[in-house]
């Protein structure tokens, strides 16, 4: 199975909306993936269409298939302040764990992935931990110690 751990970390994000979360993953997906931003960003805004990606307790799991990425990859931002999210519990979202996959994979792969991902950002322990991690290199080394739990 590849690995998920976020090729993008920011613990100081400021967004002040769904839409800018969306657009900044979509740059720094760009930056990172060297793939099309705004081909990225309309592939997360679609997705939010179909209904929000909060998953509760202030976390968000955008995510979609893109074209131009040969295997699935994680971005992840905490944000400054909390934003509107659509969230199931209405709470503020200020953490965001976006995956993205290629274009390519199946459904079961998304889905499975999603799933992985899912249960690992709704464990309370691991996001307290992400919630109060001082360092990028600190947020990375709680997924390496913990995606293999999950």
């Amino acid at each position: 199975m590849v690995s998920l751990v976020p090729v993008f970390v920011d613990i100081e994000a400021s967004c002040s909306s769904k839409r800018q979360v969306l657009r900044l993953l979509s740059n720094n997906a760009a930056r990172t993936l060297s793939v099309d931003s705004s081909d990225v960003f309309s592939c997360l805004v679609e997705r939010e269409k179909i209904g929000t990606t909060s998953i509760g307790q202030g976390v968000a799991l955008p995510n979609a298939a893109v074209y131009g990425l040969t295997q699935a990859h994680t971005l992840f931002l905490r944000l400054k302040l909390g934003v509107d999210f659509d969230a199931v519990d209405d709470e503020p979202v200020d953490v965001v764990l976006c995956y993205l996959a290629p274009l390519e994979s199946s459904d079961q792969e998304r889905l499975l992935a999603l799933a992985r991902l899912n249960k690992l950002m709704t464990n309370k322990v691991v996001l307290s931990l992400l919630k109060g991690a001082e360092s990028e290199a600190a947020v990375l080394a709680i997924f390496e110690q913990n995606m293999s739990h999950w």
